[in-house]
């Protein structure tokens, strides 16, 4: 029997990878009748490139990238991790109290990111800054590079950066924040920033199936991760930080696609999968 990987790009933080991955390898071929072994890529062109030739099956994936290889026919999103019940969150720009209160305001001064790969705290801000007609290469004063979401908050409070983008959770319904980079996970101890303006929602990321996979396998897998038993709920956490999937309608992508399209139509380049 031919086998099919199941990739997810290295990431910091995730202790033995390759092991939680080999044992949900395990369930998703007994789950789907297909042979899946693990596949640790060096970067997410790694895992975009593997379901182009077929031999990669099933891949978690940004939710940019997700889409732009579903609109390709090349994959197909199967389900999203659900984190506090929510299978989409927000990006924030914040800075320290009393300073910028509207995106203008921020023109020509530094900004902290997390780092190239973070959709909220990278790609999406950038995205949102293009589609509402400024120009990214030539906004800051300075960028850096600081590695996690708590770093950036360290960054915006310190004044090594004017402004920073991190992530946060709003309520559905009031569109109160439940939790983001500067509160602790149940949203309570907020860190003294101030909130300049949120873009979103951004789906969060995607379980990805192969359209190579016939709709009976990939239908298959989307019924494992909806029912998925304890032990799988474990690894699911420890891999991607969440236990449980949702499955989501297509307009669920409908405002990611459409900042992407203002923004390509302003002339912004996204940057190749890394």
């Amino acid at each position: 029997m031919a086998s099919w990987g199941f990739g997810v790009a290295k990431a910091a933080g995730i202790t033995a990878p390759d092991v939680i991955l080999a044992e949900l390898c395990i369930y998703a071929s007994k789950a789907s009748g297909e042979k899946f072994v693990p596949h640790i890529a060096p970067n997410y062109r790694d895992l975009a490139e593997g379901l182009e030739r077929g031999t990669i099956g099933m891949a978690w994936l940004p939710p940019i990238l997700a889409v732009e290889l579903e609109d390709k026919g090349l994959a197909a999103v199967i389900a999203l991790p659900s984190r506090k019940g929510m299978a989409s969150y927000h990006t924030a720009f914040i800075t320290r109290r009393g300073g910028p209160t509207k995106l203008a305001d921020c023109e020509k001064r530094s900004v902290a990111w997390v780092d190239r790969e973070s959709a909220s705290g990278y790609t999406i801000p950038r995205l949102h800054l293009s589609s509402l007609g400024f120009d990214v290469n030539t906004f800051f004063s300075r960028e850096s590079f600081v590695g996690t979401h708590p770093a950036v908050v360290d960054a915006v409070i310190a004044g090594r950066a004017d402004f920073g983008v991190t992530f946060c959770n709003l309520d559905p319904i009031s569109k109160n924040i439940l939790n983001a980079g500067w509160t602790e996970a149940d949203g309570h101890s907020p860190r003294p920033v101030q909130v300049i303006e949120t873009a979103g929602p951004i789906p969060n990321d995607a379980i990805v199936a192969s359209t190579k996979l016939s709709p009976g396998i990939r239908a298959s897998l989307t019924r494992w991760l909806l029912d998925i038993n304890v032990a799988e709920k474990e690894l699911f956490q420890r891999l991607v930080r969440a236990s449980e999937f949702k499955v989501i309608p297509q307009a669920h992508f409908e405002p990611l696609k459409h900042m992407v399209r203002i923004a390509r139509a302003r002339g912004f380049s996204m940057p190749p999968p890394a």
